[in-house]
């Protein structure tokens, strides 16, 4: 019984640091991501990522010889790693006179920004349609569709013209 006990005490110890964290840093960090994503609801699904990750060793967060935030923003800009290579990737972003991936594939080079945001995010960064959807404020049937677009797109550009 005090094993259990002992582990309730814990897992209630470390949402207390977790909490403590949220409510001394959670603001400032959601700052921070909006400046990045410029979207509110997709700020604050990364800021509970974040600290859902957090939660599970907050003690962390206090060591290492790094201000708390600054370790919060490291975190935070790994996070952002795949969101904002997908916009680069997707020629949506604020690197878009920069992005050559989309003007070097061919298959690319015919989608549509939003095509081109969808499939990269789906193919090549791993992200559900979920995310996507929250991400261009979309509904998940509208994401689905243009990537069934983009696919359509791809099997022209081969000469397939039918559906498979």
């Amino acid at each position: 019984m005090s094993t259990r006990l002992s582990a309730k005490t814990r897992e209630y110890d470390l949402l207390l640091s977790a909490r403590t964290l949220y409510d001394s840093y959670g603001a400032m960090l959601l700052g921070y991501l909006f400046e990045v994503v410029r979207d509110q609801c997709v700020a604050e699904q990364y800021l509970v990522d974040i600290f859902n990750e957090v939660a599970k060793e907050p003690a962390n967060y206090n060591a290492n010889g790094l201000s708390t935030l600054s370790q919060l923003q490291i975190l935070a800009r790994k996070k952002l790693t795949p969101y904002c290579q997908t916009l680069k990737d997707s020629g949506t972003g604020q690197d878009n006179a920069k992005s050559t991936t989309a003007k070097q594939n061919k298959y690319m080079s015919q989608m549509t920004p939003e095509q081109q945001h969808v499939f990269c995010g789906l193919q090549y960064h791993g992200k559900s349609i979920g995310v996507l959807a929250i991400e261009m404020q979309k509904p998940e049937d509208d994401i689905r569709k243009i990537l069934k677009e983009a696919f359509t797109l791809i099997r022209r550009v081969n000469g397939h013209t039918g559906i498979h």
